[in-house]
C-alpha cells in the first residue's frame, strides 16, 4: 500500500498518544508523488543528573507548518509517519517549511510528551522540498527532575496502564536548554543510516544523493566510556574544529591557529588569508604559486579534494633547509608539505602540513582526519 500523509484533523494530544502504536515499513511509505518530499530528524531527552540520568530518543514528533511571514500555525500539523534506530522520518510530506513543535518516547508502560516552544521549534525548522530529504537536526533537551512526589506518580501510572481495562498513560514532561547540532557531520551520520533503515524505497537513493552533496562527510566522533555523547567543537574565530590531534591547544598565528606535535616532528597550521594580510596573494596567483611549489622532484600537481562540503584544491611538495655556512659540518634538513586552500567570498584559508620527510607519511592521516572535521566560518564573521 501507499501511506500518504495529510494535514489531520484529529485533536493533536489524540495524534500524539497514537504515536509509535502503529508501525509502518519503508516499502509501504514508498514515495507517494515526485512532488513530496521527507524530513528527518533525532531529538534526544537527556536527564540532568542522578535520580534522572537516562537519555531516550524521541521516537513520534509532530511537525507544525510555517506560514510565509515565517509564523507557527501550530493547528496545521503533520505527525511523523516512521522511525527507525534514533531518526525520526515525516515522509511524504508536502514542500514547505516545517518545525517539530512536539516530542514524545516511550518508555515502560507509559508515553512521555514534550512541548517544543517557538522560538526552539523556528531554530530546529527546515525547507522540505519535493524529492529530498531535509535534515531538521540531531537535537536535545534537559529534562526537567520534578522530585520524589512527581516519581511516584509515574511510577503508579506505569503500574496502571499493564492493567487492563487501563489504557497506555501519557505523561508530560519539562525539557530545557535545548541544543541543536546541523552540521555536515551531524546529517551525514543520520543519511548513512537512512540509507540502511530506507532500503528497499526509493528514499534511500535520495538519502545516498544528499550524501554525495555533501561530499561524504567523515563519521561522527564520540567520546566518554559510558554516556557517549559528541566530541566538543572548539571556536577558533574564522573556523572551528574538533580536537582530533591531541597535540596540545593551539597557537595563534596571524588569522588562525598553529600546532605542533608534542616531540616537534609536525607542524600543523590553519588561518584565514584575505586581503591586507602579510604575504597575500589573488586566489588565480596563490593557485598558481602552489602547483610551482617545490623542486624538479615534485610533479607540481594540484589535488582536488572536499572539506566541510567546499571544493579546495591541494598539493604537495619538498623543500631543502640549508643550515647556516658557519655551521660546518651540519647536514640539509629535507622537508615534505602538503597545503589545502579553500577558497572563501574574500580570501581563502589555508591547511598547512610540514614535518620532515622521513615523516611526512606517518603523520599524515592524522593532518588529513583533522582537516575533515573542520567548518569554516569567515562569513559570518565578518558580519557580526
Amino acid at each position: 500500500m501507499k501511506f500518504r500523509t495529510i494535514f489531520t484533523c484529529t485533536p493533536l494530544l489524540g495524534a500524539l498518544a497514537l504515536g509509535g502504536c502503529v508501525t509502518f515499513s519503508a516499502q509501504d511509505l514508498e514515495q507517494a508523488s515526485m512532488a513530496e518530499g521527507a524530513a528527518a530528524v533525532v531529538i534526544a531527552f537527556r536527564g540532568a543528573g542522578f535520580p534522572s540520568f537516562l537519555t531516550h530518543y524521541a521516537d513520534s514528533v509532530v511537525f507544525a507548518s510555517i506560514n510565509s511571514r515565517g509564523q507557527l500555525e501550530r493547528e496545521r500539523f503533520l505527525r511523523s509517519n516512521f522511525t527507525a534506530g534514533r531518526v525520526v522520518y515525516l515522509l511524504n510530506a508536502p514542500p514547505g517549511r516545517y518545525a517539530p513543535i512536539y516530542a514524545s518516547y516511550r518508555f515502560g508502560r507509559a508515553r512521555y510528551l514534550a512541548q517544543i516552544d517557538d522560538k526552539t521549534a523556528l531554530d530546529w525548522s527546515g525547507q522540505v522540498s519535493a524529492n529530498r530529504i531535509t535534515f531538521l537536526g540531531a537535537n536535545e533537551f534537559t529534562t526537567v527532575w520534578r522530585g520524589g512526589l512527581a516519581m511516584l506518580s509515574n511510577s503508579l501510572r506505569h503500574i496502571g496502564g499493564s492493567m487492563p481495562p487501563f489504557r497506555r498513560k501519557t505523561i508530560r514532561i519539562e525539557v530545557v536548554s535545548p541544543k541543536g547540532l546541523r552540521s555536515p557531520v551531524e546529517e551525514s551520520a543520520v543519511l548513512r543510516a537512512s540509507r540502511e533503515y530506507l532500503s528497499g524505497s526509493y528514499w534511500a537513493e535520495l538519502a545516498g544523493r544528499r550524501l554525495r552533496e555533501l561530499g561524504n562527510p567523515p563519521e561522527p566522533i564520540f567520546v566518554g566510556r559510558l554516556f557517549k555523547k559528541p566530541a566538543p567543537r572548539i571556536s577558533a574565530g574564522s573556523f572551528s574544529y574538533i580536537d582530533t590531534l591531541k597535540w596540545g591547544a593551539g597557537r595563534k598565528i596571524e588569522g588562525g591557529l598553529e600546532w605542533r606535535e608534542p616531540k616537534g616532528r609536525a607542524r600543523i597550521l590553519v588561518h584565514l588569508v584575505v586581503p591586507g594580510s602579510p604575504g597575500y596573494k589573488e586566489k588565480d596567483e596563490y593557485i598558481r604559486h602552489m602547483r610551482s611549489a617545490g623542486g624538479p622532484e615534485d610533479d607540481h600537481v594540484l589535488g582536488e579534494i572536499v572539506i566541510s562540503s567546499r571544493a579546495a584544491h591541494s598539493v604537495r611538495y619538498t623543500t631543502y633547509q640549508y643550515p647556516p655556512t658557519e655551521l660546518v659540518g651540519s647536514r640539509v634538513t629535507v622537508l615534505r608539505s602538503e597545503t589545502v586552500m579553500v577558497p572563501e567570498e574574500e580570501g581563502y584559508f589555508l591547511l598547512h602540513y610540514r614535518t620532515e620527510r622521513r615523516y611526512f607519511q606517518r603523520f599524515l592521516p592524522e593532518f588529513h582526519r583533522f582537516i575533515q572535521y573542520l567548518n569554516f566560518h569567515a562569513k559570518q564573521e565578518k558580519k557580526a
